[in-house]
């Protein structure tokens, strides 16, 4: 059994930068309390070790940022990597906290866009997941947007409204293609303008171009990661592909479920940290050669 490692997979560049923020602001403040409106990224090992530093992350997933918002009052609020809105910061400010802003450039950018295109008068049609954090960043208080996950979210509107197509930065390119041709029917005139980021976009043409001698894959990721979860679902499209195992960590993989596999790929969600990536990749390696060998020689010693 072959092993093959993708490339690209692991922590994106805004992953990277969000961590580091969180872990600065802790040396820049280190008597006040500091808290995180939601999971700085959507991986529950990062936040577990970013309390470790003493960081506090603040998540109820049946309340939006700016509800969470009234539990937080006093010290710093770090903004995750997932952007928020601008609403949210304006609240956080009026309640005198310190504001640490760790939204990734990509989902930014894609708000400046959404709020330039209100601006000159058009409906959006934003291609993402409902509730969504990234989602809720940009959509929330704006009755200009409207989420659409599946083609039944797709408005009947009048035929001569201005459209805009956009999408949150971590969606599937297929799904993403596939709601664009359902929204051009309706709305032959909209105007297309995705903003599934260069990580996401990478990752999963990793995937979908992926060497036709692997039958096996392993993604590793957490399962509220929707980027993560587009890559087991891409993965699992693959008609080479008829083994696909999605695991958090090393501790949850069986190995023999691929002994009968000629080649296990391996890929990870950009919110990943790669310690854990590489554990699965080096046990993997091993167990190719020797099926007795242990995993708990393999398990990352350090997760940021």
């Amino acid at each position: 059994m072959k092993i093959i490692p993708l490339v690209p997979r692991g922590y994106c560049k805004g992953v990277l930068r969000a961590i580091q923020i969180a872990k600065n602001t802790v040396k820049q403040y280190p008597n006040t309390p500091i808290t995180i409106l939601g999971p700085i990224v959507h991986n529950h090992y990062v936040t577990e070790a970013l309390q470790s530093l003493g960081i506090h992350t603040l998540m109820d997933q049946g309340k939006t940022r700016y509800a969470l918002l009234d539990e937080i009052d006093e010290g710093v609020v770090i903004f995750s990597a997932h952007g928020v809105s601008e609403y949210v910061v304006e609240k956080a400010k009026q309640k005198g906290l310190i504001v640490v802003d760790a939204s990734c450039e990509d989902v930014k950018l894609t708000k400046e866009k959404v709020m330039h295109h209100i601006a000159d008068g058009y409906t959006i049609f934003y291609i993402g997941k409902h509730h969504h954090p990234e989602s809720e960043g940009v959509c929330f208080n704006h009755p200009e947007v409207r989420v659409i996950e599946t083609p039944h979210d797709i408005p009947q509107l009048d035929p001569h409204t201005k459209i805009v197509v956009t999408t949150q930065t971590t969606m599937s390119t297929t799904m993403v293609d596939s709601l664009v041709n359902a929204i051009k029917a309706q709305y032959p005139d909209a105007l297309i303008e995705p903003q599934i980021c260069f990580a996401t976009s990478s990752r999963q043409n990793a995937v979908l171009n992926m060497d036709e001698t692997i039958d096996g894959m392993i993604i590793v990721g957490d399962t509220t990661s929707n980027n993560t979860n587009k890559l087991e679902q891409l993965a699992k499209s693959n008609a080479h592909v008829h083994t696909v195992v999605k695991i958090n960590d090393l501790s949850e993989l069986d190995p023999r479920v691929f002994d009968h596999c000629h080649a296990v790929g391996i890929t990870s969600g950009a919110s990943t940290p790669n310690s854990i990536t590489d554990s699965v990749i080096a046990f993997m390696n091993a167990y190719a050669k020797d099926p007795s060998v242990s995993k708990s020689d393999h398990y990352p010693t350090h997760i940021l």
